[in-house]
């Protein structure tokens, strides 16, 4: 720490060469930290409470939010902070994953200028090293906007046939929390995950063997079943309402099936078209043509939310009194 130089303010400290180099390290490396435990699948939320008269708490993992909400007083943080910011105003996303790429590209970068690599050189090499990770990303992409079938689920089937379930389908994710595994090194990690996924796509092939081409689940249906579904071409539907899922199996002429070791005996729905819909703002679906044509749904608009729930009050009016006219008649 050398003394302040007479152009500073009284007071100023002044921090050059190691010093300098090493504070810069340390600020940059230790906001990257602060958000990479925010980042991926299993990231975790940050809990913010403000300096202010209120102390509004604030709970988010995203990374701009984390880092406009902290006090930095060290120049190269606050560099991170600002890459964050400008991914955030050009692109929307990503702003914790530019932290924690830039903070790890200077942990390596400060063990390269301990074995006296002069900075400039590390820079060419970073520049050259991005270059080439640019085109080898560039080639290995493919563009499937030619085949929109080929890359999405379909969102209209016609005459389909329908597997009714009421089955787990998380089984592609690690149970990490809440269990106890035992590996001494992350490939046996890998290899765990590795089975569970195969598990998982077992479990998809069977009821893909079924010769569907829908399948409804009332739990919810996670990316890994979701994509080999996408791949057979099969319309995959989650988390829909029990009530709704046993009044849907019943019009379709299907069971609820929660087990599929013998496909050939699943009970399987039918009806004529599929499609996905728009009523208002919502999307829905939509089954017309279905085996028990007398099932019907009855689609309230409204003004208001208060208009809607007289009309739906005087709708179950009308219908118990026409029930009760059909019985007595």
């Amino acid at each position: 720490m050398s003394q302040p130089s007479g152009i500073l303010h009284q007071g100023t400290q002044e921090e050059r060469g190691e010093n300098a180099r090493l504070a810069a390290f340390v600020g940059a490396v230790a906001i990257a930290d602060l958000v990479k435990t925010t980042l991926g699948p299993k990231g975790m939320d940050k809990i913010l409470q403000s300096m202010s008269r209120n102390h509004d708490i604030t709970v988010t993992n995203d990374g701009a939010t984390i880092l406009k909400s902290i006090y930095i007083d060290n120049p190269a943080a606050k560099v991170l902070v600002d890459i964050s910011k400008v991914q955030d105003d050009e692109v929307g996303d990503g702003t914790t994953s530019v932290v924690v790429l830039a903070g790890e590209m200077l942990r390596e970068a400060e063990q390269l200028v301990n074995a006296r690599i002069h900075p400039m050189t590390i820079i060419a090499g970073f520049r050259e090293a991005a270059e080439a990770a640019r085109d080898v990303l560039i080639s290995s992409a493919f563009n499937n906007v030619a085949n929109p079938t080929r890359f999405r689920e379909p969102k209209r089937i016609e005459n389909a046939r329908i597997l009714v379930a009421n089955t787990a389908m998380d089984a592609d994710k690690i149970k990490i929390y809440g269990a106890r595994v035992r590996a001494d090194n992350m490939t046996k990690v890998a290899d765990i995950e590795a089975a569970e996924k195969q598990k998982m796509r077992a479990k998809c092939e069977r009821i893909i063997s079924s010769g569907i081409n829908c399948f409804i689940n009332r739990q919810l249906i996670y990316n890994f079943p979701e994509e080999i579904f996408a791949d057979a071409g099969v319309m995959a539907i989650e988390h829909a309402d029990f009530d709704g899922i046993e009044n849907l199996a019943l019009v379709l002429g299907g069971e609820i099936t929660s087990t599929f070791d013998e496909p050939d005996k699943l009970k399987l729905g039918s009806c004529k078209l599929i499609e996905e819909i728009m009523i208002g703002e919502d999307r829905l679906i939509h089954f017309s043509g279905v085996p028990l044509g007398e099932a019907c749904t009855i689609v309230l608009r409204g003004a208001s939310t208060h208009i809607l729930d007289e009309a739906e009050r005087s709708l179950h009016d009308a219908l118990c009194v026409l029930q009760a006219t059909v019985k007595v008649s």
